[in-house]
């Protein structure tokens, strides 16, 4: 059964280019799946469908992730929780999720975007390590010049 009421609003929730789930208030399960999100997990879609929503999470980070799910429900969504999930390769996927609380007559969903950090974070080591190669390179260069500056000097007297 879906949870959409319209054709229109499935198509939207599948064609979104960004990850995204939504997940049952009662059980916690994964009740929507979209074609990002099953890419991104390495997942068919069926396959997210009537998973419990922690089970995308390391096994030993589950607690911890519990408690940012309680606290999405709690503030009713909205804040970025990063964290890491659980591809069906057993990699792990560095991730922010953005969630909003939804109603559906008696019914609260959560709606969970999920954007891969994968790539930013390997940017940002890049970043890092090329900063640092490019310290030793301006340290080894000054210390260069300092040298034949001494040189100079002794020649010149």
């Amino acid at each position: 059964m879906s949870t959409f009421d319209s054709e229109f609003h499935r198509q939207v929730f599948d064609g979104a280019r960004d990850a995204a789930v939504v997940v049952d208030g009662r059980h916690g399960s994964v009740v929507e799946a979209n074609q990002a999100a099953a890419a991104l997990l390495g997942f068919a879609r069926g396959q997210i469908v009537g998973k419990n929503f922690l089970d995308l999470f390391p096994a030993d980070r589950r607690d911890t992730t519990r408690d940012a799910i309680e606290e999405m429900w709690t503030a009713g969504g909205g804040g970025d929780t990063t964290c890491q999930l659980l591809s069906a390769r057993g990699t792990l996927i560095d991730a922010v999720l953005t969630s909003q609380v939804v109603a559906q007559g008696d019914d609260l969903y959560l709606v969970v975007t999920i954007r891969d950090l994968t790539a930013q974070l390997r940017a940002v080591t890049d970043l890092k390590t090329r900063n640092a190669e490019l310290e030793d390179l301006a340290a080894n260069r000054a210390a260069e010049l300092q040298r034949a500056n001494a040189e100079l000097q002794l020649a010149v007297q």
